[in-house]
């Protein structure tokens, strides 16, 4: 025969010592909405903190200032899109 609790005595998971965490549980969704829009937030204020500041130091300047552009190869520009299509293409030498 299974055990059948006793009526007088109260069970633990009835009372007013669960109101909370049902409050909790049936409200997650609102505060998960409210912490992913703070959480947001502060990622949007704080996303390029620093970057500015490193810009302004010595070694991104040298840096930029070193870079060496190579130079437009004859067969680069404008004039590429300009020929017939269906022409055979010049040999790579």
């Amino acid at each position: 025969m299974p055990y059948l609790p006793d009526p007088e005595k109260p069970d633990f998971w009835e009372g007013d010592n669960w109101e909370v965490l049902g409050f909790f549980v049936q409200y997650m969704w609102a505060f998960g909405v409210f912490f992913s829009l703070v959480a947001c937030g502060v990622a949007v204020a704080t996303y390029n903190d620093g970057a500015s500041d490193f810009r302004d130091t010595p070694a991104f300047k040298e840096s930029t200032q070193a870079q060496e552009f190579p130079e437009e190869s004859e067969s680069s520009g404008a004039d590429v899109f300009e020929g017939n299509p269906t022409e055979v293409a010049p040999a790579l030498e």
